[in-house]
């Protein structure tokens, strides 16, 4: 759904929607709200970017605490303006991804794998 904007040779990003689990609680379902319906935000796990335009806006900062959630999203409004920079940056709701936040869950057993990689520097 989200390749489909790629037909305009102006747009250079596009980011969907989220949708959280029932179990999270009221403040992030309202913060999830609000970065899809209400602010110029790039979700780092439901976008799709020309690669050109990926380098062109600097890429996803890898200095900052991965693990850190407020990091991490001023990373995604940070990102979207700098990809604002160099084109049209397309939100489209439509697009939904399921939030899982895998590496937030490190230390509750749920991804042991994923969580061993990240210690071994393997990703981030």
């Amino acid at each position: 759904m989200l390749l489909r904007h790629f037909e305009d040779p102006e747009v250079v990003a596009v980011t969907g929607a989220k949708i959280v689990s029932p179990a999270r609680n009221i403040f992030y379902k309202i913060g999830n709200l609000w970065g899809d319906f209400l602010q110029k935000h790039i979700w780092g796990d439901n976008a799709a970017i020309r690669r050109w335009a990926w380098f062109a806006a600097g890429g996803w900062r890898e200095d900052i605490n991965q693990f850190s959630f407020s990091e991490t999203f001023k990373e995604e409004f940070d990102f979207y303006r700098r990809l604002e920079g160099v084109g049209k940056v397309v939100k489209d709701i439509t697009a939904v991804t399921y939030d899982t936040r895998t590496r937030f869950a490190c230390g509750t057993g749920l991804y042991e794998d994923y969580c061993l990689m990240i210690e071994r520097g393997e990703r981030f």
